[in-house]
């Protein structure tokens, strides 16, 4: 599991407890440091600091900068003990230079691994998730993490009654439209503008349901099967599917058209069928059996964002990681002086943060919609 919202140097900076071993000190120019001197075997050697940063690790032949060394040819790094191991092909490329090194680390040392942060924000950022009921996600960046969510199914409800809500809102809004026509047997069709597209997923193209499994800039890797594209068809981040069949039959879904089959509102995932009753049209659309499960189909991406606006990451969320990884940072810590039976520590040392949590992470908390 990767962190999706934060990182560790983040984390030790909010907390207070970043050091740098470049770190400007009056009076002196700032320097590499030196792990190795000249002439650097294959083997291991080790790191002044413990509690090392591996994201920001970069080692160099000599105090130069420009050349640094490859992780995993040169060398292999091990954050829990500070252990650089060279290889034979780093060794070759140390030839007739110090080794050096540039790094962070926590100022905790041997009480706070990199490991062992990493582990506390996967935590930190999975409360925060199930708090709110909401995943986030930089949508102008080239691997937005959204949620991805396929076929989720849903019960008819009849001539009745034709507005549906997804599981999961707000609903991320990606459209655009097809450059170029695609003919069935290709692998790949490519879109006219593919921003905030994730890396892989299930979108609506044309009248298809399509799901690709790689974005390259524009364009999209897809199965040989899909059928055939026109140029300018239109493209869109959901999949709208109904199924029209009886109680007792299995269901085969038809790929809604969006705007005129349905219109659906991105901030709070209502989904509204549309048809000649509502809107006088020509066509003979009909609606899912009343009571009738799995007769609706939804495929989409999910991130909280502002009303109308891309979806982001907000500082107050970041903010709330970092405190709910502090607070159990403090709780390991008071269960370690109760252990040592020492009595330095009060209930409100643990307690000194929930109330500010609860209140960064209420505007966020999204209470999910009744499908009846």
């Amino acid at each position: 599991m990767a962190l999706k919202y934060t990182t560790v140097q983040k984390f030790l900076k909010f907390i207070g407890m970043n050091e740098s071993v470049k770190d400007f000190q009056p009076g002196n120019t700032p320097s590499n440091e030196v792990v190795a001197s000249s002439p650097v075997s294959a083997g291991t050697y080790y790191v002044y600091q413990l509690g090392v940063n591996e994201d920001t690790l970069t080692l160099y032949a000599g105090t130069g900068t420009d050349s640094p060394l490859t992780l995993s040819s040169d060398y292999t790094f091990d954050s829990d003990s500070s252990a650089i191991t060279i290889t034979s092909t780093g060794a070759t490329t140390l030839s007739g230079n110090d080794l050096t090194a540039v790094y962070e680390y926590c100022t905790l040392g041997k009480d706070l691994s990199y490991n062992e942060t990493v582990t506390l924000l996967e935590q930190a950022e999975t409360s925060v998730e199930r708090r709110t009921n909401c995943v986030f996600a930089d949508q102008s960046s080239t691997t937005p993490s959204y949620k991805s969510v396929v076929n989720e199914l849903h019960d008819g409800k009849g001539t009745l009654n034709n507005l549906y809500s997804t599981d999961n809102a707000p609903i991320i809004k990606l459209s655009t439209t097809v450059s170029g026509a695609y003919t069935t047997g290709g692998t790949s069709i490519v879109l006219s503008d593919a921003s905030g597209f994730p890396t892989s997923g299930t979108i609506y193209i044309g009248g298809n349901k399509v799901s690709y499994t790689n974005i390259s800039s524009n364009t999209l890797t897809i199965p040989s099967t899909t059928p055939s594209i026109s140029d300018s068809a239109v493209v869109r981040g959901e999949v709208v599917e109904i199924s029209t069949s009886a109680s007792g039959v299995s269901p085969s879904y038809e790929v809604l058209v969006p705007g005129s089959d349905y219109e659906i509102d991105y901030d709070t995932g209502r989904i509204q069928l549309m048809d000649e009753y509502y809107f006088q049209t020509d066509t003979d659309f009909e609606k899912p059996q009343d009571g009738t499960a799995a007769r609706v189909r939804l495929s989409y991406q999910h991130a909280w964002h502002n009303v109308g606006d891309d979806a982001e990451i907000p500082d107050d969320i970041l903010q709330a990681i970092h405190m709910v990884a502090g607070r159990q940072m403090v709780q390991r810590t008071i269960l370690k002086s109760n252990a040592g039976q020492r009595d330095n520590f009060t209930a409100q040392s643990y307690g000194f943060s929930k109330v500010d949590v609860d209140e960064l992470l209420r505007d966020y908390t999204f209470y999910r919609n009744s499908n009846i």
